[in-house]
């Protein structure tokens, strides 16, 4: 069977390339169908830029793909702030090819499916993980057989959504590698480059690879989506290193990046781990820095130590809050002395560390906000750490207390602001007014880093990621030398940068290749003794007749559109069409009928004469033929 994966695009609707990470949920997927015999083709949007909108190339790259492939089945999934993404796949795949069934999949089904199924009307949807279950799935609609027996799926029956038992893959060292051959990986590990992520400042062209040591997480944490759902399970570390030796030679990546929440629960698989990274580097003579997150619980020197002598250059930890009452009512585990020693300790050792704080949890008062403001200056400033809101995401305590306290109305709506936005709902017992008055200065307060001394800037021939960026937006790569002003190392940076005359371009953040610690890069004073060259495509964007038609202008070429009703198949004694977002179900008895000339009134009187079922998806209006 021919089955087609859609990964969502991590800044869905924006238009520019995004490359901040690679989910390995699709990867995983399209190994076990390939393993299993059946053939998958990829569409992702991540390393593109969508010229006109990011909708636009999505309808154009669809319809593309569907062509070319001809798929039996669409899989697309994603998180909470995927939902437009998601939402507008189904939208599309119903226009271009409405008899294809579309299955979804991913966080956002998995911990709302009561209302996101419903919502979005797909034909099926695997809750939780899905390396079985989507094998099931394709094996049953190839053969036809009665899907009821596909674990994890939610389906339509007589209408209504319906879900099979859930399980959960046990072995993880059973699954196959993920298959990044459908989704353009290459493609990824060259747009990933010259940028401030963190995980990548440690390399000037950093190629980053994701692995994941386990699923789940055994700890609760209330603002968490693991809250619920499957237990903690984790591979053998010799798997994972087969894996690293497998892509290793395949794409000879120089970063890897442990995806989990928490490397290891406990230290005695982080020294193994350890101990057989650096074995195989030895042995193989590979080259790479790694970085992972894991519990300030297991921070100890001795370990962090080992990590470093492996290759270790960054750790994430889970700070969340420095007030004892915060960390207590989101159930961490830990205390404020706890991350301070941790903090102090990853910087002695000399690694990186990154990290959150998180404002309005239902605890947090002034005084608490206050620990932790006091804290981070006094301990975080220098380090990687960054301040926002909590989101109440799908899945965890919190999102289900603002859905019994009435913060959360409508579900829709949260999903198109809150979800995308990342953006808070004040739970706290505070008025927004206090609340964000006493957070907004922290979360604001990116800049406030030490500055490196910049020694020179000068532009270089290195490609960019956007390299088919629109003309106005591309940029150069720049190479700049500065003073650390931590630890007093040199460091060379390569970064991206549109210089324009008469535009002042901002410092912006970065850290250290050596001691980690971030800083601000400040280049207006080289900028301004450069010579500004011109740029050879200018006239594309400032001259007549180009700027009469760039950029696109939606409006300058409104056309009357209409719907066209398609004739997608039969059921029983009835015609299935589509017409519009809407499948209609017509009994042969009524005859020739322009679909086009009747009114909501004619639909209504057809359907109390039983000729006539109005549906959003095949399945459901099938459904309504055989009640």
């Amino acid at each position: 069977m021919r089955v087609l994966l859609i990964p969502s695009k991590n800044n869905y609707p924006h238009p520019e390339p995004d490359a901040t990470s690679f989910g390995q949920g699709m990867p995983y997927l399209a190994a076990a169908l390939t393993e299993a015999g059946h053939e998958v083709f990829g569409l992702n949007m991540n390393y593109v830029w969508c010229h006109g909108s990011a909708p636009l190339t999505l309808e154009r790259m669809l319809r593309q793909a569907i062509a070319e492939y001809r798929p039996q089945l669409i899989g697309v999934s994603g998180l909470a702030p995927d939902y437009h993404f998601v939402r507008d796949t189904i939208f599309f795949a119903r226009q271009i090819a409405p008899d294809v069934p579309i299955v979804i999949g991913g966080g956002l089904l998995t911990y709302d499916p009561d209302f996101i199924f419903p919502h979005l009307r797909p034909d099926f949807g695997v809750i939780g993980e899905a390396d079985f279950s989507i094998v099931q799935l394709v094996d049953h609609l190839d053969s036809g057989a009665d899907i009821t027996a596909v674990d994890n799926l939610i389906y339509w029956n007589n209408g209504e959504p319906t879900c099979n038992p859930l399980k959960s893959p046990e072995d993880l060292d059973a699954l196959p590698l993920p298959n990044y051959g459908p989704f353009d990986f290459e493609q990824y590990l060259s747009v990933d480059n010259q940028t401030n992520n963190f995980l990548a400042h440690t390399r000037e062209h950093p190629r980053i690879l994701p692995v994941t040591v386990g699923r789940s997480c055994p700890f609760k944490c209330t603002f968490c989506c693991h809250y619920k759902g499957a237990t903690y399970r984790a591979r053998s570390i010799d798997n994972v290193m087969a894996e690293v030796a497998h892509f290793y030679e395949r794409y000879r990546f120089n970063i890897l990046y442990i995806h989990d929440e928490l490397l290891f629960i406990n230290v005695d698989k982080g020294r193994e781990f350890c101990e057989k990274v650096r074995a195989y580097k030895e042995q193989s003579g590979a080259d790479f820095d790694w970085g992972c997150y894991m519990r300030l619980n297991d921070a100890e020197e001795s370990l962090l130590r080992e990590m470093k002598a492996s290759g270790c250059r960054f750790i994430g930890y889970g700070l969340e809050s420095a007030s004892k009452i915060i960390l207590k009512s989101m159930k961490k585990g830990t205390t404020p002395e706890m991350i301070r020693k941790g903090l102090a300790v990853t910087q002695k050792v000399g690694l990186g560390a990154h990290g959150n704080f998180i404002y309005g949890d239902i605890a947090e008062t002034p005084q608490t906000i206050r620990t932790t403001i006091d804290f981070f200056r006094k301990h975080c400033r220098d380090l990687t750490v960054y301040s926002y809101h909590i989101v109440p995401y799908p899945g965890s305590e919190l999102f289900q207390h603002c859905l019994d306290r009435g913060l959360i109305c409508d579900r829709e709506t949260y999903y198109r602001t809150v979800a995308h936005d990342k953006g808070g709902i004040n739970m706290t017992g505070m008025d927004d007014e206090t609340f964000y008055g006493l957070t907004a200065p922290v979360i604001s307060d990116i800049f406030n880093a030490r500055r490196a001394t910049v020694e020179s800037v000068a532009p270089t021939d290195e490609p960019t990621p956007d390299r088919d960026a629109p003309f106005e937006l591309r940029r150069t790569v720049y190479r700049i030398r500065a003073v650390c002003p931590h630890c007093a190392e040199h460091t060379d940076y390569l970064y991206p940068l549109r210089i324009q005359p008469g535009v002042k371009l901002m410092p912006f953040i970065h850290s250290c290749t050596q001691c980690h610690k971030k800083l601000i890069l400040d280049l207006s004073e080289h900028l301004a003794a450069l010579p500004l060259s011109s740029d050879p495509a200018e006239a594309f964007y400032t001259d007549r007749p180009y700027v009469d038609f760039y950029p696109f202008d939606p409006a300058s070429y409104s056309l009357p559109t209409a719907p066209t009703p398609q004739l997608i198949g039969s059921h029983k004694e009835f015609n299935l069409i589509r017409y519009g977002n809407e499948i209609l179900a017509l009994a042969r008895s009524l005859g020739p009928l322009d679909v086009t000339a009747l009114s909501d009134r004619d639909l209504r009187q057809l359907e109390k004469g039983g000729t006539c079922f109005v549906g959003q998806t095949i399945e459901g209006v099938k459904a309504m033929i055989s009640r």
